[in-house]
């Protein structure tokens, strides 16, 4: 398998839009319309380069007598064409892989300053620069939410996991045996991951347009092979051997081909150049690889994974008691769940720290809550009920505050009043004896 360096998807992605611009229409007298770029004139014909397919080109002669109009895109238009699908991903890229995407729009903004793109250039290198920035700073966007440099270092299985994957399905375009190899990469070293699945599921689809390419160079191998023993049947002598020879080197060359990539341990040889044996080891692989990824159940994988960020909530808002239910169903669905077993480990921790917080915290105020909890309740269903409580309250009051200490002081009030009326009366029925 090839190694994966960290802008080479990236590069590809970008290389891809940049030699798409094929936007000159040249329509004939016809009525048919072309649509390439034109690559040489003269004043009596013109040759315009077509797109055939998404990898091949043609070139095309038009004599100028044919030609009812040709219609040319403006060089910024053309230049556009290559940059504008060029945006931002619901990942982060490899942090040398930004400035791939910043240059070109730079440099279309120094060479078309004036262009009525210009605007949205600068827009798209911004958009780029900061999250250059962030990912400078070792945050990482994974699925559109960015992961702080601490939370990054977490997840650094996952995200690799996410860039193998990422590979794979750009692989794919070109070289499906190699893309199917960077499946079993994945499996190796990153079984547990949210990628997996989706890996998984990838494979899936492209197994059947495998399996019709190697049926199709199956079938044209053989074609090649009964026209070749045609073809040294006629020939005699040297030629004869000649042709035997050259035949003979090439089949060897492909088995040393075959024998390398076995040797190299990958589990998909190679799908081009190929032979017959290797064709068929291919035809047999599919087919048992197809029944595998079929039994891999996907579905309880996804609920496995959505159960885990859950739990990760969970634990995030100090409820371990639920944290502990997710991650245990989490398991169940799916064992290598590596969010899962990763967040046991900061469950386990959150346990011994909840453990060792009560001691230290709860203990001061339980006499408090011990004084409050002792105090009789006040009920309506009797009135009798309330007089301890009135007593108790009543007994933390100043005497004289009291009912009985209010009536105490009537009638202490009142004995003086009387004392002073029958002293004036003594003292007066005196006065009246004196004078007698």
């Amino acid at each position: 398998m090839k190694r994966i360096t960290p802008a080479r998807f990236f590069l590809i992605c970008l290389a891809t839009l940049s030699t798409c611009a094929f936007a000159d229409l040249v329509t004939l007298k016809t009525d048919e319309k072309i649509e390439g770029k034109i690559i040489a004139e003269s004043e009596t014909e013109i040759t315009i380069s077509t797109k055939v397919s998404a990898t091949i080109t043609d070139e095309r002669v038009i004599k100028r007598t044919e030609i009812k109009s040709i219609t040319k895109d403006a060089p910024d238009e053309l230049r556009w064409q290559g940059l504008k699908n060029v945006k931002l991903g619901r990942n982060s890229f490899p942090l040398t892989s930004y400035d791939l995407a910043i240059n070109p729009f730079n440099g279309f903004m120094a060479e078309f300053p004036t262009s009525k793109f210009a605007a949205e250039a600068k827009k798209l290198a911004d958009e780029f620069a900061a999250e250059k920035k962030r990912v400078e700073a070792g945050e990482v966007k994974l699925d559109e939410k960015w992961l702080s440099k601490e939370e990054a270092l977490k997840e650094g299985v996952q995200i690799k996991a996410l860039t193998a994957f990422n590979y794979m399905k750009d692989q794919s375009t070109r070289d499906m045996t190699g893309a199917l190899n960077t499946l079993d990469a994945i499996e190796k070293n990153f079984p547990g991951t949210r990628a997996y699945p989706d890996a998984v599921e990838y494979a899936q689809k492209m197994l059947p347009a495998l399996k019709a390419e190697v049926d199709r160079r199956s079938k044209a191998l053989a074609a090649q092979k009964i026209e070749q023993t045609d073809a040294i049947k006629k020939l005699t002598g040297p030629d004869k051997t000649k042709l035997e020879n050259e035949r003979k080197g090439v089949q060897t060359a492909l088995d040393a081909n075959v024998s390398a990539a076995e040797k190299l341990g990958l589990k998909w040889l190679p799908l081009s150049p190929a032979n017959e044996r290797s064709l068929k080891i291919l035809e047999t692989k599919i087919s048992s690889e197809t029944q595998r990824l079929a039994n891999i159940p996907i579905a309880k994988m996804r609920a496995s994974i959505q159960t885990a960020l859950k739990a990760r909530t969970l634990l995030e808002a100090k409820d371990l008691d639920g944290a502990t239910a997710a991650l245990t169903q989490a398991s169940a669905d799916w064992s290598n769940n590596e969010i899962a077993t990763r967040l046991r480990t900061e469950l386990e921790a959150a346990r011994k720290i909840a453990a060792a917080t009560p001691a230290a915290e709860i203990a001061p105020a339980a006499p408090e809550v011990a004084a409050v909890e002792t105090k009789p309740a006040k009920t309506e269903t009797s009135d009798t009920s309330a007089e301890p409580v009135a007593e108790q309250v009543d007994s933390d009051k100043p005497f004289l505050l009291t009912p009985g200490g209010a009536v105490t002081v009537v009638i202490l009030v009142g004995l003086v009043v009387a004392a002073f009326s029958a002293i004036k009366k003594i003292k007066a029925r005196a006065n009246d004896d004196g004078q007698e």
